[in-house]
């Protein structure tokens, strides 16, 4: 399914975030959570993703998360998309 769809351009991959994001219309993110001294998760890493997204989206898009973070996450997400202009997020 990956190989059939990457040869018809409906799905791609970049390590170039302005170019990765631009004009899609739908983000697939996976990235991991290690946990801090404290036990809790590190969102250092869903928060870099969330700030790219943020700064180089073109449209409005589906982000989708796929990582192991805390139920109680998604409620940071809306002050990343008050950045990317009029997008908005739904749950």
């Amino acid at each position: 399914m990956v190989k059939r769809n990457a040869e018809k351009k409906r799905l791609t991959f970049s390590a170039n975030p302005s170019e990765a994001v631009k004009g899609v219309d739908v983000i697939f993110v996976a990235v991991g959570t290690p946990s801090r001294s404290d036990g809790g998760a590190h969102l250092g890493y869903v928060d870099d993703v969330a700030q790219m997204v943020a700064e180089n989206i073109t449209k409005e898009c589906v982000l989708v998360l796929k990582s192991t973070v805390p139920v109680k996450v998604r409620d940071s997400m809306p002050s990343f998309a008050f950045m990317c202009h009029t997008v908005q997020l739904q749950y």
